[in-house]
């Protein structure tokens, strides 16, 4: 496990982005690995314009995809049709409990990013308890204080945890990401 304390779009990004090279070049991954788990009480879309990836890895699979993956929802919608099971666990658009503040455009444009997720295939569930923030996938596990915001992720000093899936903490770690997600 490594503690980092900036840049972590380039570390969820490269995690994400490695399962959908493996799918899009043949490679195999068992059909119950291919859960991607995004939790956090807050998510943007993520789409900052500090978001700069000038790897091999993005703009090949950007290329293959035939899709800007600069954004957060482009991501995930490409790994749902790609027949990734994608999850987000959030808190509903303008909850009571984590969202109080938020009125009018801010709710608004939550709810139609969820609403967007859920019809690209992307399964929701909403909870007023959990706050943790956290992207697990078949390759790696990022999580600790960063919401899943343009703050969270660009502005705020926040610390996270990456766990890669060669340590041997990461099907446990995987595990707790997953008791998330109600029976």
């Amino acid at each position: 496990m490594v503690k980092i304390n900036s840049d972590f779009h380039k570390i969820a990004w490269e995690f994400l982005l490695s399962c959908l090279q493996v799918k899009i070049n043949g490679g195999y991954i068992a059909e119950n690995e291919r859960q991607i788990i995004v939790a956090s009480p807050w998510i943007s879309d993520l789409c900052n314009k500090n978001l700069s990836l000038n790897t091999s890895l993005y703009h090949g699979v950007q290329m293959n995809v035939r899709r800007r993956l600069s954004s957060l929802s482009n991501v995930l919608i490409t790994l749902a049709e790609h027949d990734f099971d994608v999850v987000v666990v959030t808190s509903e658009p303008g909850c009571s409990k984590w969202k109080r503040d938020w009125e009018g455009l801010m709710v608004e444009r939550d709810r139609n990013l969820q609403e967007l997720w859920s019809k690209k295939g992307i399964r929701l569930y909403h909870s007023k308890k959990s706050h943790v923030k956290s992207i697990s996938t078949p390759v790696g596990i990022i999580d600790g204080s960063a919401n899943l915001t343009d703050n969270g992720f660009f502005k705020n000093n926040e610390h996270m945890e990456v766990t890669d899936s060669t340590e041997s903490g990461f099907g446990q770690a995987r595990y707790v990401v997953q008791q998330l997600i109600p029976n």
